[in-house]
């Protein structure tokens, strides 16, 4: 049965007549932004409006590439034709073809003055955004990609993109000059770089002090826009992820604290329209340690990595992120669909199956690919 596809939000008219103004602010009835979970007879209820479901799906995991060194981020190119792994000791971007993993190239050269690469995102299928940083100098550079097969000449970039807060004094950096705000450091949180689902804008989180955590922009083709990290909805909060929804809205996870202030704190998921003005829904997920998300292009499902190793209640491992009801309200469910102590980045192929990232067992130096085939899948829209 199709369960909590639908929510409520304010959204504000202005009528104007003469010299009177008036607001009228009334319900819209709106799909929901996640699917509806599956009947599951296994759960654990949560005070804070969620559920944590216990492993109910088949799944098959082939590994797929071996022997990763310092590999950190990936993307997939929206036809999903190749996959691109970061690696952090070479800075180096490493392509590999998704239907043939034993044909790889490296799609992007190490640059002269070699970086932290952190984070990859497509812009489409010719063209790759690297969020990367040298010591405390954050920015994003653009490179046109080869044809698959073939490794990078060592080009230089399309374009780099300084990420400086205003008042640096940089007249290079107008372009990008971007609010600074206080010091509240969390080191546990990775930079995240992400590109919405129709290729128009990108959204950066988790960006270290004075920096602000969340930087919004335009991409016009292969290049990138103005950066913007104003936003009326968010606040002084400061999410830690961020990426864009299938209905091309944007996605926030917020740190929340758990009840027990010994466990990792928990997350809250919140939909905005796009640029950030309005906020849509705001759902409390009991999720803990929330490292990455992505949603599937074909199914709309939303998938994250999630939990804390040992732990009974919300393992380290692949979590799916459902919609459901309970006592009239909507409510998140959240199903382990594999454990995974050492999961990391996370993205999904064209036929709806995912990539990760993992520890080669016994190695923690070394890294693999993994294909994740999950065969039970949430319960379609009516």
């Amino acid at each position: 049965m199709f369960l909590g596809r639908i929510y409520w939000r304010w959204v504000p008219r202005t009528i104007f007549s003469g010299c009177a103004l008036a607001s009228v602010f009334f319900f819209v009835g709106q799909m929901g932004r996640i699917n509806a979970a599956p009947d599951s007879p296994q759960s654990n209820s949560s005070e804070q409006g969620s559920l944590l479901t216990e492993i109910a799906e088949d799944i098959k995991i082939v590994t797929i590439v071996e022997g990763l060194i310092g590999a950190r981020g990936i993307a997939v190119q929206p036809n999903g034709q190749t996959i691109f792994v970061t690696n952090s000791i070479s800075g180096e971007i490493l392509a590999y073809d998704a239907s043939e993993s034993t044909r790889r190239w490296v799609a992007v050269s190490a640059p002269a003055q070699k970086d932290d690469v952190v984070a990859v995102a497509c812009l489409d299928s010719s063209a790759i955004a690297v969020l990367a940083h040298i010591k405390n100098d954050w920015f994003i550079r653009t490179h046109r990609l080869e044809p698959p097969g073939t490794s990078s000449d060592g080009a230089l970039p399309l374009q780099t993109v300084p990420l400086k807060s205003s008042g640096t004094g940089d007249a290079q950096s107008a372009e990008s000059s971007i609010p600074s705000v206080s010091p509240q450091e969390n080191a546990s949180v990775v930079p995240s770089l992400s590109v919405s689902l129709a290729r128009n804008w990108f959204v950066i989180c988790g960006l270290p002090p004075p920096l602000p955590s969340l930087v919004r922009g335009a991409i016009g083709g292969v290049r990138l826009g103005k950066l913007d990290a104003r936003s009326r909805s968010l606040r002084e909060e400061r999410p830690f992820l961020a990426i864009g929804s299938p209905r091309e809205e944007l996605v926030l996870f917020f740190p929340l604290p758990n009840r027990d202030s010994t466990l990792p704190e928990v997350c809250r998921l919140t939909f905005f329209t796009h640029n950030g003005a309005f906020r849509l829904l705001s759902l409390d997920t009991s999720l803990e340690s929330v490292s990455a998300a992505t949603f599937c292009r074909k199914t709309g499902v939303l998938w994250s990595i999630a939990g804390s190793v040992n732990s009974t209640t919300c393992p380290r491992g692949i979590w799916r992120i459902d919609a459901a009801l309970r006592a009239g309200e909507q409510i998140t469910q959240s199903t382990c669909v594999a454990k995974m102590d050492a999961a990391k980045g996370l993205a999904c192929l064209s036929d709806g199956s995912l990539i990760a990232i993992c520890n080669t067992p016994g190695d923690a130096n070394t890294h693999k690919l993994v294909k994740l085939h999950v065969t039970a899948s949430p319960q379609p829209a009516p």
